[in-house]
Formats: structure tokens, C-alpha cells, sequence
């Protein structure tokens, strides 16, 4: 009865006392409230640095903070209600319900309050360091051929002395299968790196895109991080204390890692950043200090895949079909992306008949087997619509005119692409040059063609072509696109920019006004052909001012016959400097050329010189005219023939024809010896160049001396002909040459007749055997 009536009387008590002291619960309440508040207020600032530094809160933290905010919502709405229902006036005051109620919740708060003030007390740290996963697998196709480059890559990784590593190779060459299999297997065991990052497919995203992708790799949040700089310097914190590779695939421009927030990989850092592309300039722009090139498959491997995507049987189940299948490998060119997306096409063929008629459908339209365009030709496309101007774009669908695996020489394209106009903004043909070689840089860093050496040549591989030729195509809704349209009279070409009539040699005449008439033509070929020019009075063919009215010739071949027409030739302003190739035949009367003094200064663009059929000419005189020893004269000319010069010497005087690369020599049957000089009277220069050698032609690669029946020595007893770069001799029908007495450092092989070599003599029997192992016999 006692213990009732207590419990009773303590609860009138709380009641009588949430009644009557409801305004005091209240203001208590509110004073924890705002205490409770800067405690908040002070955790949430340390939180903020925290994240700063790469750090999240720990969750007991965030409970906390949640339970103070609710609380504060229930703080708001019950200290509203009081201030409604007490300031009301005298005969509205509230009831006691109200104030009990009121009083009664706030105590309770109070209450909460005083617990969270405890917990808060009890943090000894708020954030912990994030460490996200350190390896996360990604989808990874097979791989056939590959090991050594990942060999490659893998000692590239290893090397501390790296940060950034460029890969690059033509599109479907397997540069994201590589990285792919790398990653998975290589990466996957790196146990002293923190986090992997792989970014696939970067060609479409921008700074904030790849911001966000390693957002989501650190497992981070960007909360009061709004702007990309703010971003960029938190995931810089962040990476900066962390052992990362983050491995960027499928790049089509250079990233600004600075605007991202990827910290530049210090040496010994172990941290690496790994860049795919198509394109070599973007590993340079982005200061890559090790580049791999991915190349296309060797015939085995590229046939081991074929087969196996067909399936052996297929291919085994007809010689006709294996005949065909190894057609089809050698236009996939290597490319795996061609052999796999191919060899799925033809999987269900299997008769011979089918794979004959696919072959031509793949000779004429690739487009038209199944999966060819959407899976090869349209990503292949990719990278000629990521050329940065129509120019480029030009110069690589003019690949396509050529027949496939065609190698093509920067002198061919030279002409071709000034006559069709591509490239038209120059001054002189060393600037056009220049240019054509820029322009065939650029293509090949973006792997829409291949070097094929250093001597100028290039090529478009079998599937780049295809999708060019589609591309032209307008992607296989047009067929043959390009044509020749048949025009009966040349006269008629009035918009004609390349005529080529070298070697055709049957012109007897050309119509008066025909030539003045093109008056849009860049380039002129007219070598072994046309050669009646007149000038004045002498000659019965086309005057020569109708050359000269061409405004616009930028590229001149011509044949010279007569000592009239080279005078005029070498005087003019306008052709002089275009002239490429040159043939002087006949011209009677002359009987010495000098190089530079007959043909002038200004013809600095020729690359060709052909002297031939003269019973007159005596002296060819290579560095007449004096001026400084060090400057090249006709700097482009690369190759000098004589032929069929009977009374012909050549004297030199000095290097001013330094570029020359070939000298050919043929049926000039008066020449005893072949280079003379004309300082032998000089004794101090005699002794000096007899002593370190004579160096007529630095760059000279190709000597061919063919009927020089008269040929004893290449140079008299005193001097030495020295040749630096001479890779090729070839003799043939010169029997009273008894030594080959130069020095060729390069030289790799000697072509001649077996009876001429066996009556060589030799100085000791060292030198035949060194000369023995570079010969190649002739048949």
C-alpha cells in the first residue's frame, strides 16, 4: 500500500512539476541544445580536415552527428509550440495538458542531450585513413603473340628510374587486351602498390569524367567539393601518399594529369602512370619516358588465330579453302582485330566457292561481310576522323589510290600532292619538301601509315587502306567513287594540275598553245619525252615562253637538246626553281658542264640529273664557281647519271654537291679514271688530301659503273677516295679495272660478274677477304 501510494505521489509530483516549471525544462533544454550544437560544430570543422587529407569519418561519428541534428529538429518544433501557446493572451492561456506535455518532452531531451554530450566526449579520433581496394579485375580477352611485349612491359614497370609509359600501335592492334592481361595478371601480385586504377575508354571523357572515375576507385566522397580545382586537390593529397599505377586506355589527346589531380611519379616512387593510344605524339605530350609500340602478328601467330577462330576443321576440309584462308591472312596484314572479326564472318562457310566469292567480296567491298563495317571498319575510321584538318585527311585517303602494300617514296607523293593541290602554300620546293615530310610524320604517329625505312618510304597497311577506300565510299553506300573520265583532246583538261608524260619518248609534236593552255598545272613531267623546245630561232618545236606562262608549275621534269634551251632553262626565274629532273641530251656544241655555273644557282630543287648521247661534252665539273667550301649547292640532288659520253671526265673541286646518293655511269667508253682534279698542280693540297683522303660525295650510297671499257682506276695514285656512307658497288663490264682502291666504312655489297673478280688484284690477301664476304655475283 506504501509503495503505491509513493509511486503515486511521485508521479503528481512530475506532474505538478512539468506543469508548473515547463518554461524552466525549456530554457535547460535550450542551453544543452546550443552546447550540444558546439561540440557538433567543433567535430564537423575537424571532419573537414580530415577529408582534406584523404580521410573519411569513422561511422560512430556520423551516428553522432545525425542524432544531434534530429534532435535539434525536435528542439525547433517543441519550442515553437510553447511560444504559441504561451504568449496568447489573458483569457486564452493554455490548459494543463498542454504545459504537462510540453514540460514532459523537454525533459526527456534533456535527457538525450546530456547523452550525446557524454558519447562526444569519449572520440579520440573522428576519421580514419581510406584505403579502398587495392586491385579490382577487369574484363580481359585472350591474347596470341603478345608476350613479348609483355615482357617488355613488365621490366618497363619494374624499372624505378620510370613514371610514365607510353603504349601505341594502329587501332585493333591489341593495345587494350595487352594492358587488360597485364593488369590481371602482373598487377594482381604487386603487393607493394596501394590501389590499381584502369580507366577504359578515355577518347570520351573530359577532366571531371576521369576526376569522378578515380573518385569512385578511392571510394571517396566529393562532399563541399564542387569545383574540378578542389577535386583535383584532393585526389592529389590523396595519390601523393599512396603506391599507385593508374593505367589510361584508349587516349585520342594528351590529359593535363595537373587538372585531374594524378601526381606526376617521382623516381623511385614505385607509382607509374600507363597511357594506351593510337597515336605516338600523344606519349610524347605527355612526357612518356618509356614508349612500346604494339606490332601487327608475324604469319604464324596471325595464322594460328585465323585457324583457330574459323576452326581447323573448316580450313582443313578443302586445299581450296586452306588457299583461300591464307589470302585472307596475308590482307588482315597481322591485325588481330582484322583476323578475329574476319575469321567470325567466314566460320559458317565451307565450300571453296564461298570463300572464292568472299574473297572478292573482301577485295572490292569489305563492308558487305557481316560484322566488317560496325567491327572493323568504323573503328579503324576513328583514326582518320581524328586528324586535326581536311589536309591530313587528304593526304591519307590518297593512300587508297594505290594498289595494296604499295610502297610509295616521299619524292612520289611530293609531286602528286602538289599537282592535286593538297599542299599549295610554299615558296620553293625544299619548303614543299618539308612540309610532304611533316604531313607523312603525322600520319604515321597516328598509325594510319608505317615507315617503311629511312630512305623515304612509306605505306598504308591492307586494312587502313580498306577503310579509307570505304570512307571514300561514303562508307559503302557508293561504290568506286573514283573514276577517270575519258577527254579525247588534252587541250580540254583546262582544270588539268598533274601531267605526266615521262618516258614517252614517241612525242614527235605538241600543238602550239597546248602547254600555255593548262594553265592550272602544278606539275610537269616531261623526262625521256618531249625535247624540241624553242628558243628564238633555233629549234622547230614548242616555244618555250609557253613553259614559262605557267603561273602556277611548282614541279618541273624536262629534257634539254640543245645549248639554247639549258641557257634559257637555268636563267629562268620561274622554272629554273622548279625543276626537279633534268635530262640534257645531245646539245651540240656543248662541251662542258660545270655544276653549279651552267645550270645557275636557283635550280636549288633538283633531285635529278641525267647527262647522256654526247660526242663533244669533255669536263663535267662538279663545284665549279668558287663561293663558300661549305655551302651545298643544289642541296636536293640526290641522283647524277652519265651515260653514253664518250670524251666525258668528271673533275671535282669541291663538296658542294654533298647530298648526292647515287652515281650511275654507263657506256661512257673514253673514261680512264673515274673522278680527276683540277688542283693537281696544288702540291701543298695534294699532300694534305693525300694524307686523310679525298670525301667527293659524304652521303654518296650507290655507285654503278657499267661499259666503261676504258676504266683503269677510280683515282689516281696519291689520293684515296673516301665514300662514308657507300653501302653498293656495282661494275659490270669494265675489264681493264684491276683495284678498287677507295674506303667505304658501310659498304655491304659488291655486284659484278665472277670472271671480272677473279682478275682483281689485291694490295694483301686481308682485303680480299673482307671485300670477299660482301660479294654478290651477277648471272
Amino acid at each position: 500500500m506504501t509503495s503505491i501510494f509513493r509511486s503515486f505521489l511521485d508521479f503528481f509530483i512530475r506532474t505538478f512539476r512539468y506543469i508548473i516549471f515547463c518554461k524552466e525544462y525549456l530554457d535547460s533544454l535550450t542551453v544543452e541544445i546550443y552546447e550540444l550544437k558546439s561540440k557538433r560544430d567543433d567535430v564537423e570543422r575537424d571532419i573537414l580536415r580530415a577529408r582534406r587529407e584523404g580521410k573519411e569519418p569513422k561511422s560512430q561519428v556520423t551516428w553522432w552527428i545525425g542524432r544531434i541534428k534530429a534532435l535539434e529538429r525536435k528542439f525547433v518544433k517543441i519550442r515553437g509550440e510553447f511560444e504559441r501557446r504561451f504568449k496568447f493572451p489573458g483569457n486564452f492561456a493554455p490548459n494543463i495538458l498542454s504545459s504537462y506535455r510540453i514540460g514532459m518532452r523537454a525533459d526527456e531531451m534533456i535527457a538525450e542531450a546530456c547523452y550525446l554530450k557524454s558519447k562526444g566526449l569519449l572520440f579520440n579520433e573522428i576519421a580514419n585513413k581510406v584505403m579502398p581496394d587495392r586491385f579490382e579485375e577487369v574484363p580481359c580477352v585472350p591474347t596470341v603473340g603478345m608476350d613479348l611485349v609483355l615482357k617488355k612491359l613488365q621490366q618497363v614497370v619494374s624499372d624505378d628510374a620510370v613514371g610514365i609509359i607510353g603504349i601505341y600501335g594502329m587501332g585493333g592492334v591489341g593495345k587494350t587486351a595487352v594492358l587488360s592481361r597485364f593488369h590481371n595478371e602482373f598487377l594482381s601480385d604487386a603487393t607493394d602498390l596501394e590501389v590499381i586504377i584502369f580507366i577504359e575508354t578515355c577518347r570520351d571523357l573530359d577532366v571531371e569524367s576521369i576526376q569522378k572515375k578515380v573518385q569512385n576507385r578511392l571510394g571517396i566522397s566529393w562532399k563541399n567539393r564542387k569545383s574540378q580545382k578542389e577535386k583535383a586537390a584532393m585526389l592529389y593529397r590523396m595519390l601523393c601518399k599512396m603506391k599507385f599505377v593508374l593505367i589510361l586506355d584508349d587516349m585520342w589527346k594528351p590529359l593535363d594529369l595537373q587538372m585531374v589531380g594524378i601526381p606526376i611519379p617521382k623516381q623511385g616512387s614505385k607509382c607509374k602512370i600507363i597511357v594506351a593510344t593510337r597515336n605516338e605524339d600523344i606519349c610524347n605530350q605527355m612526357d612518356a619516358t618509356e614508349k612500346i609500340k604494339i606490332e601487327t602478328l608475324t604469319w604464324d601467330v596471325a595464322w594460328k588465330l585465323f585457324a583457330d577462330k574459323v576452326g581447323e576443321d573448316t580450313i582443313s576440309s578443302h586445299p581450296g579453302i586452306r588457299q583461300q584462308a591464307e589470302i585472307f591472312v596475308r590482307k588482315c596484314g597481322g591485325l588481330p582485330l582484322a583476323l578475329i572479326t574476319v575469321a567470325r564472318a567466314l566460320a559458317s562457310k565451307r565450300s571453296p566457292e564461298e570463300w572464292k566469292h568472299a574473297v572478292t567480296i573482301m577485295s572490292n567491298n569489305p563492308s558487305q561481310l557481316p560484322g566488317i563495317a560496325e567491327h572493323l571498319l568504323y573503328p579503324l575510321k576513328l583514326s582518320y576522323d581524328q586528324l586535326p584538318n581536311d589536309t591530313l585527311r587528304s593526304c591519307a585517303l590518297h593512300f587508297a589510290l594505290y594498289w595494296e602494300g604499295c610502297r610509295l617514296h616521299k619524292n612520289l607523293l611530293q609531286e602528286y600532292w602538289i599537282g592535286e593541290g593538297i599542299v599549295d602554300d610554299f615558296n620553293n620546293m625544299e619548303q614543299a619538301n618539308n612540309k610532304i615530310c611533316y604531313l607523312l610524320g603525322i600520319l604515321s604517329s597516328c598509325s594510319l601509315i608505317d615507315r617503311v625505312d629511312a630512305d623515304g618510304y612509306t605505306k598504308m597497311h591492307p586494312m587502313v587502306r580498306a577503310a579509307a577506300l570505304w570512307i571514300v565510299c561514303e562508307q559503302g553506300k557508293e561504290e568506286n567513287k573514283w573514276f577517270v573520265r575519258e577527254k579525247r583532246e588534252l587541250g580540254s583538261l583546262k582544270k588539268l594540275r598533274y601531267l605526266g608524260l615521262n618516258w614517252t619518248a614517241d612525242i614527235a609534236r605538241i600543238p602550239d598553245g597546248l602547254i600555255r593552255s593548262l594553265s592550272e598545272l602544278r606539275v610537269l613531267r616531261m623526262i625521256v619525252s618531249y625535247r624540241s623546245w624553242k628558243v628564238g630561232s633555233i629549234g622547230d618545236g614548242v616555244n618555250f615562253e609557253e613553259l614559262e606562262a605557267l603561273k602556277r608549275l611548282r614541279i618541273l621534269d624536262i629534257t634539254i637538246g640543245t645549248t639554247a634551251a639549258l641557257k634559257r632553262l637555268s636563267q629562268s626565274r620561274r622554272l629554273a626553281p622548279s625543276t626537279v629532273a633534268l635530262l640534257i641530251k645531245g646539245c651540240q656544241g656543248l662541251t662542258a658542264i660545270e655544276l653549279p655555273t651552267t645550270l645557275g644557282r636557283t635550280m636549288e630543287s633538283i633531285k635529278w640529273l641525267r647527262m647522256s648521247h654526247s660526242s663533244e661534252l669533255e669536263e663535267v665539273v662538279i663545284g665549279s664557281g668558287g663561293g663558300d667550301q661549305d655551302e651545298l649547292i643544289f642541296p636536293e640532288l640526290e641522283n647524277l647519271v652519265l651515260e653514253f659520253l664518250h670524251k666525258a671526265k668528271i673533275f671535282w673541286m669541291s663538296s658542294f654537291i654533298g647530298n648526292l646518293q647515287g652515281l650511275y655511269i654507263y657506256g661512257c667508253n673514253g673514261m680512264e679514271q673515274l673522278i680527276y682534279y683540277k688542283d693537281d698542280d696544288d702540291e701543298s693540297v695534294e699532300d694534305n688530301r693525300y694524307s686523310r683522303g679525298v670525301t667527293p660525295f659524304p652521303n654518296l650510297k650507290e655507285i654503278a659503273l657499267r661499259g666503261l671499257s676504258e676504266l683503269k682506276r677510280v683515282s689516281d695514285e696519291r689520293r684515296v677516295l673516301v665514300f662514308p656512307s657507300l653501302e653498293s658497288i656495282e661494275v659490270v663490264d669494265c675489264p681493264k679495272l684491276k683495284k678498287i682502291r677507295l674506303a667505304a666504312g658501310k659498304l655491304r655489297e659488291i655486284r659484278c660478274h665472277r670472271s671480272w673478280w677473279d682478275q682483281l688484284e689485291w694490295e694483301d690477301e686481308a682485303s680480299k677477304s673482307e671485300f670477299q664476304l660482301i660479294l654478290k655475283p651477277l648471272q
